[in-house]
């Protein structure tokens, strides 16, 4: 969920990806989310090779403006790399993010905040920055144990992404917004 409604609602929210070398759980994912208002989505994420089924939530508390940040929180199923284990949980999150401005014509929207991992029973930071160029956008994220990057392409209701998960094994995502 962006830190800005930009009024361009969609009903429903589908995501696929598909990173080959990862473990059965992190191969091949499905979610598909209801946007329930504005500022809340309820949906769920399947893992068909390892046969999960995770709970996702999303809720912009507060939505950007001119001087503060976004706040989401929510909750989703990831998988993390903790050590050399690759670890599936449920995790609570929440993140503050601001659009800054623009670098040339490049817009820049960072953000930061914390993870609960169930299963690590921990908290982690979390962080990144998304980095926009008309219908392009690269984002470099922290996800509390691993870092990633994710190029995409959007057009129409479709985005299109090369994913670069862990910094290790590369795949790709789509997203399609109904």
């Amino acid at each position: 969920m962006r830190g800005a409604n930009d009024g361009k609602l969609p009903k429903l929210i589908f995501n696929s990806r598909w990173i080959p070398e990862k473990s059965d759980s992190g191969q091949a994912y499905f979610s598909l989310r209801a946007v329930a208002h504005p500022d809340v989505t309820l949906g769920a994420d399947y893992r068909p090779l390892s046969e999960d089924v995770g709970l996702l939530a999303t809720w912009r508390v507060f939505s950007e403006t001119d001087k503060w940040p976004a706040l989401v929180v929510g909750t989703s199923h990831d998988d993390f790399t903790d050590g050399d284990e690759e670890v599936d949980s449920q995790t609570l999150y929440g993140s503050l993010s601001k659009y800054l401005g623009d670098l040339g014509p490049v817009e820049v929207a960072p953000y930061i905040g914390g993870a609960y991992i169930f299963e690590l029973d921990d908290l982690r930071l979390l962080g990144g920055i998304n980095l926009r160029y008309k219908d392009w956008s690269l984002l470099a994220q922290y996800s509390g144990t691993d870092t990633h990057l994710t190029a995409g392409w959007d057009f129409d209701s479709i985005r299109i992404s090369a994913v670069y998960w862990g910094l290790k094994y590369p795949g790709l995502a789509a997203t399609w917004r109904y």
